[in-house]
Order: structure tokens, then sequence, then C-alpha cells
């Protein structure tokens, strides 16, 4: 195997590692989710949510070394997970990592306007403001569940597929290593 070719599997082996543990977390903000929130305008489910988003799409985004997994991670047999899949890639695109105007709306209250509470008139003295946007219900989160079970499922299955075949790796012996860009171009380099 060539150079450059070994080298593109031992970081797409790296991608793997880390999006497993990345797509895991996300597992684990659905458990907290299913535990911890009763309802989708209970504040803590917003937190957890927003949490759920960054965590299960950190993979499929560009980052400034080890970039993004390859497009064979972001394609699904089952309709659904494929749905779910671009449902939460789609909430951090449009309203965590930036806040487009077609998920995130701001209402201006003008001073002087008129609120009724509880049979008793309120006039807002100041102009206020409000952002609102619009996240999935929380019985949504068990597609997102399964979303994340099924992706590390596949992940673990090609890692332990993986692990035997690049044939640097399966021969190293001793201590464990930092596995990094340095230690990657080392081993291809034949000096680990």
């Amino acid at each position: 195997m060539n150079k450059k070719k070994e080298k593109q599997e031992l970081i797409d082996f790296y991608r793997l590692l880390v999006a497993e543990r990345d797509i895991r977390i996300g597992l684990e903000v659905c458990e907290n989710i299913q535990k911890h929130c009763s309802s989708t305008e209970d504040s803590l489910y917003h937190q957890l949510f927003f949490s759920l988003v960054i965590a299960y799409s950190r993979p499929f985004t560009v980052s400034d070394r080890i970039g993004k997994l390859t497009k064979k991670w972001s394609k699904f047999t089952d309709p659904e997970l494929q749905i779910v899949h671009s449902e939460l890639l789609k909430f951090r695109n449009k309203m965590i990592a930036h806040n487009d105007p077609e998920i995130v709306k701001v209402y201006l209250i003008p001073k002087g306007v008129v609120f009724n509470f509880d049979g008793e008139s309120i006039v807002n003295d100041e102009m206020a403001h409000v952002v609102k946007y619009k996240i999935p219900d929380i019985e949504n989160v068990e597609k997102y569940y399964e979303l994340c079970k099924f992706q590390i499922e596949r992940i673990l299955e090609y890692i332990h597929d993986k692990k035997d075949c690049l044939p640097r790796i399966s021969k190293i012996e001793g201590v464990p290593f930092e596995m990094n860009m340095e230690t990657i171009n080392r081993i291809v380099e034949q000096k680990l």
C-alpha cells in the first residue's frame, strides 16, 4: 500500500474513533432527555436538545485538521434514518451554529403595547424583544436515540473489522499511544 493511501486510511480510522465518541455523547443526551424532561416546553429539554445536535453533527462537519466523515456515514438504507440524520444536521446548520431567519424569529414589542395576563391589563413601558425558535417535540427524541444507536453500532463494527486490517497498527505492540496527526505520520514513515 502506498504511503498516501495508508495515511488517508489512518486519518479515516481516527475520524471514526472520535465520531463514535461524539455520537455516543448524543445517545447519552437522548437518555438524559428521556429521564429528566417531561415536555417540549421544559427549558432543560432545549439545552439538552442543543447538546444532542452539537454532539451528533460534529463528525459530519469540517474541522481544521481532521475533516469530516466520508459520505458513506451520511447515507442510510432506511429512509426514516436518512430523514432524522438530515433533520439533525439542518438544526445544526440553521439554528445552533447559525441563526437562520427561517428558523430563528425575532419579535419586537413596542412601548405601550397592552397585554392581558390573568384578566389584568399590563402596559409594556419600554421596547422589548423576544427571540423564538421551534425545536422538535420531545416525542422525537426516540428517533434521535435510534439514529445514534444505529450509527454507533455500524461504526464499531467497521472499527472492529478495520483494526486488524491496518497493516502498521496491527503490528504495534507495547504501551498505549496517542493517535494524532504526528503519530499517523510516524506510522506511515515506519518510525513507530
